[in-house]
């Protein structure tokens, strides 16, 4: 990646994406890697879907664990418009990512 051949984040993703698909090796600017590393944090603190179904469940007793339609339903809605924490990295025993 060339210096600061991006404009906004979706382009840099794109080129991270694009690069890292393409088996390129990733080198990010101390910058431009502090920023990454904000907006990594940044999700890692939102919470993940189950815990927007429980914080939204109405069910008596507060029994959302078994993620009932409706709660979840609703979660999906919230995570369509503000995102959510993505789900844990799988380890390497089953990842059936490219590396």
């Amino acid at each position: 990646m060339r210096r600061r051949d991006w404009k906004t984040l979706t382009e840099l993703a794109d080129k991270i994406e694009a690069d890292a698909g393409a088996g390129k090796r990733v080198v990010l600017s101390a910058r431009t890697a502090w920023i990454v590393a904000a907006k990594l944090r940044a999700v890692d603190n939102l919470p993940s879907r189950d815990e927007i179904a429980r914080a939204l469940c109405t069910s008596k007793g507060y029994t959302c664990s078994d993620r009932c339609y409706a709660c979840t339903g609703w979660a999906n809605i919230v995570v369509g418009i503000y995102g959510c924490r993505l789900e844990p990295l799988r380890t390497a025993n089953n990842d059936d990512s490219p590396d």
